[in-house]
């Protein structure tokens, strides 16, 4: 049974009637008539519970993305960016440098969506030198370093003294003879500007914690990964 707000109820009580004969349900109960109003009702579904989730997630994510705000290369987590691609249809709600990183980690999505559409397309036709539409892209967009190569060459890595770190079958192994390796093994690696280090004969792995460290799919990789350079390792 439903009580208008405006007869501002002070108690209740349940009676049950069978049979000409009354009985009183449970305890009678006193209704505070101080309460604050309650909220007004929300619609949950359609475009009502559409937009209220997409400000849910958007306030969520706007401490995130301010946070990398003085990145080069700012890189969000799946989830975030999941959430960030979902609602990148109106980003009106973020602040103006939760906005600018936005842009900028889209932008960058998108491109990497171009170039995989068209190395998709011309697969077969040759590399990055010989696709001229591909380079000036690259070209235009700031992929490419002083020297016009997208990826840089890398250089060997050793640990332990001087034994060379090389990769096989994904998984970061150490030589075991220090003497002249660079040059018997040619593996060579290098870091990107989010300081991931990536082999150079396979640059779309990252190497990640574990025992021995292994090289995985970048996008398998988390935004928090930090590694740190000890003393031992240069």
């Amino acid at each position: 049974m439903n009580v208008a707000e405006s007869e501002r109820p002070t108690g209740a009580q349940v009676s049950c009637r069978v049979d000409g004969t009354t009985m009183t349900l449970g305890d009678p109960i006193e209704i505070a008539t101080d309460l604050e109003p309650l909220p007004s009702a929300v619609v949950v579904g359609q475009t009502a519970g559409y937009e209220a989730l997409r400000a849910t997630e958007l306030a969520d994510l706007e401490g995130t993305l301010e946070g990398l705000a003085d990145e080069a290369a700012p890189v969000l987590g799946a989830a975030d960016l999941l959430a960030l691609r979902s609602w990148s249809d109106d980003l009106s709600s973020l602040s103006t440098t939760a906005r600018a990183v936005a842009d900028q980690v889209l932008g960058l999505v998108q491109d990497a969506a171009d170039v995989e559409a068209y190395l998709a397309e011309h697969v077969g036709e040759g590399t990055a030198d010989n696709l001229p539409e591909l380079a000036e892209f690259l070209t235009d967009r700031g992929y490419v370093d002083d020297q016009g190569n997208v990826l840089p060459a890398g250089a060997p890595v050793t640990v332990d003294g001087g034994h060379c770190l090389y990769l096989s079958e994904n998984v970061t192994r150490v030589d075991g003879d220090s003497e002249g390796c660079a040059a018997t093994r040619g593996d060579t690696w290098f870091v990107d500007v989010s300081d991931r280090i990536h082999p150079a004969s396979a640059p779309e792995l990252c190497v990640v914690p574990a025992i021995p460290a292994a090289a995985v799919a970048l996008l398998g990789v988390g935004a928090s990964l930090v590694l740190v350079r000890r003393a031992n390792m240069r």
